[in-house]
């Protein structure tokens, strides 16, 4: 049988330490947050990690396609343990326990609200979080959107209700495209090889600017850590190994000429 995913260790890098100090307020201050940023870029496993440092807080990835019915009952087994009963039967439990508990729900994969039913149905799920959950309980709540906020509200045809929405979450972090060399990709080299030279930090970047982002910098730098440590005869934790590595995985290594 599969067990859940173990949690990942973590190193601090400017966007990881940007995303804790928004959790930070969202919790100090009871405010709706959003966090906006492309996948790969250590959102997850910073949300994660923060929870698991704070007690009070629930953290909940939401499903591909999650309707509000799925996203109730979800929320509903995280907080109480107990996901029986109608879709009413588990709003009144949700509500009941959040009124009643000092909470912070982190809410991952938001934008699959976004994604499932028409207009109305859309509304429905976003005004569910926003009144019932935030406002009429006094939680605080972060919504985290695994796409920037032009892609996620304006390019949307409900651009004029979901800019007033963005409005009220005045706590707000919009984690940019590109990628930071020294303040992000350099800690994360030297989580797997100490003082790396310029040659490694180099190739990393560019690797980091690959599929996957950040994730699979990290990836492709424990694959190499493990093939050095196995075989340091015949690897090296170089720039050029590096590179090699991501070629295998993204796309499938050299081929022969005839």
């Amino acid at each position: 049988m599969k067990t859940s995913r173990e949690l990942e260790p973590i190193c601090e890098t400017n966007v990881t330490k940007r995303i804790r100090g928004k959790l930070d307020i969202c919790r100090d201050n009871a405010e709706l947050t959003l966090i906006f940023g492309e996948t790969g870029r250590g959102k997850t496993l910073t949300a994660r990690h923060w929870c698991r440092e704070n007690p009070n807080s629930v953290y909940l990835e939401l499903r591909a396609g999650s309707s509000l019915g799925s996203f109730v009952r979800q929320l509903c087994r995280a907080l109480t343990g107990d996901s029986k009963g109608t879709l009413a039967e588990m709003r009144d439990r949700i509500d009941r326990y959040l009124r009643e508990n000092d909470i912070v729900l982190v809410i991952d994969e938001a934008h699959q609200l976004l994604l499932s039913g028409d207009r109305n149905t859309i509304i429905r799920n976003i005004e569910y979080i926003r009144l019932d959950l935030y406002e009429h309980t006094g939680t605080p709540v972060a919504l985290i959107f695994t796409e920037d906020d032009d892609k996620t509200f304006n390019g949307s045809s409900l651009r004029n209700y979901l800019e007033q929405f963005i409005g009220r979450g005045l706590n707000q972090l919009k984690i940019p495209p590109r990628i930071f060399g020294k303040s992000e990709v350099t800690p994360i080299v030297n989580m797997f090889q100490r003082n790396p030279d310029a040659a490694l930090i180099r190739d990393a970047i560019a690797v980091a600017g690959g599929i996957g982002k950040i994730r699979g910098l990290v990836k492709h730098l424990r694959t190499l850590r493990k093939m050095v440590d196995s075989k340091p005869d015949k690897y090296a934790f170089t720039g050029s190994w590096l590179m090699s590595v991501q070629d295998s995985f993204e796309k499938g290594g050299n081929w022969e000429q005839d």
